[in-house]
């Protein structure tokens, strides 16, 4: 079931038990598989030893909190200023023009 309905959909209390329904079922666990990534919480440390005397190494190297971190950070960070003694008035008009 999508997510996105036409206009002319009424949106009933069935309708909508069967939208919750569909996203806890089919987006929900992919959405908490994708926290607990996140979260640190990868499916290796769960991993169990099938034999005793294998060595029972495991390493989380956190690669999807320093994406989701690195990329909130450029989104939301602080704006880039230019400031000079002199003027600028035609770099600026340049970074008007390109909209920046």
């Amino acid at each position: 079931m999508p997510f996105l309905i036409d206009r002319e959909t009424p949106i009933t209390t069935m309708f909508m038990g069967e939208v919750i329904s569909a996203f806890k079922t089919q987006k929900l666990p992919l959405l908490n598989k994708y926290y607990n990534y996140y979260m640190g919480n990868q499916d290796i440390l769960r991993k169990t030893v099938s034999q005793d005397w294998k060595p029972n190494n495991r390493i989380v190297a956190n690669y999807p909190s320093y994406i989701v971190d690195s990329y909130n950070g450029y989104l939301t960070g602080i704006d880039i200023t230019y400031t000079s003694d002199e003027d600028i008035e035609e770099i600026q008009n340049i970074l008007n023009y390109n909209d920046v």
